[in-house]
């Protein structure tokens, strides 16, 4: 592996860890982790249909998961689902149409676990790109809309009674965090990716003060444990997607500690 791979992953991984960690804090305000599991199983679906079809499977990906975040946000705000129902219902379908679908292709390459567990070698220019343009997507669509979607978080009918357009955020958010897990599962992988929703939101509402400040620290959180981890799945030579997800749960593990930590000595005080 040359220099240029190197570079090329490790921009991935700052990209990564910026447009999933921001996003960890709507879902983690908003209960959205089980939202975030669904759709990141659901690509199994695009997956299989990708390898079957013989075409991209990161387009067949990423517009499966524009099509199930689209699903819920429809079943969610049209019907009287909620947003677990509506994920429990829509995911399985899609899981097990994947499944049917390479059942019937004729081969799939090795790639097919590269998709599954996370491989830095999927990782193209083109790839990169791609995931460049959507971190600038993210960060802008966060500071262009953070009082409505921070409103929307805490009260919906609030919201909603004052004026904000809350299905289209609601669908606009949808979308933006399939389409951020669809990118990502290349470095990360399928199964381990709506981890990264989680983590570093939940690291950073910990010991924030105020909700900028939890946005702030779960960047640093994030890039902590997409780099960090990068970094010593190569020199370790481990899995890089586990290594990530193993060293985001250990830095929420540590916050933790140290915080009831602190809390034990002003108790004793």
């Amino acid at each position: 592996m040359n220099s240029v791979f190197f570079i090329r992953v490790f921009v991935a991984s700052i990209g990564v860890g910026i447009s999933l960690s921001l996003l960890s804090n709507l879902v983690v305000l908003r209960n959205f982790a089980f939202a975030g599991l669904g759709i990141t199983h659901s690509l199994l679906g695009g997956l299989g249909l990708g390898f079957l079809l013989g075409i991209s499977p990161t387009v067949s990906t990423i517009v499966t998961a524009l099509i199930v975040g689209f699903l819920i946000s429809i079943l969610t705000l049209k019907g009287r689902l909620t947003e677990q129902t509506a994920v429990g219902i829509i995911f399985p379908v899609f899981m097990a149409g994947g499944i049917i679908a390479l059942f019937f292709a004729d081969k799939y390459s090795s790639d097919l676990l590269g998709y599954l567990f996370g491989n830095p070698l999927l990782i193209t220019k083109s790839g990169l790109m791609i995931l460049a343009i959507f971190t600038v997507v993210v960060i802008l669509w966060l500071w262009a809309f953070f009082k409505e979607l921070m409103f929307m978080a805490f009260d919906m009918e609030l919201a909603k009674a004052s004026g904000i357009k809350v299905n289209l955020h609601h669908i606009l958010f949808m979308l933006i965090l399939a389409v951020a897990v669809a990118i990502a599962s290349k470095l990360v992988g399928i199964i381990l990716v709506s981890s990264l929703l989680v983590f570093p939101g939940a690291t950073g509402l910990m010991i924030a003060s105020d909700y900028r400040a939890m946005f702030l620290l779960s960047l640093l959180f994030g890039l902590c444990a997409t780099v960090g981890g990068l970094y010593l799945a190569i020199v370790i030579n481990l899995p890089p997607g586990a290594t990530i997800v193993l060293l985001a749960g250990i830095i929420f593990l540590i916050i933790l500690a140290a915080k009831r930590v602190l809390r034990m000595v002003k108790g004793a005080a």
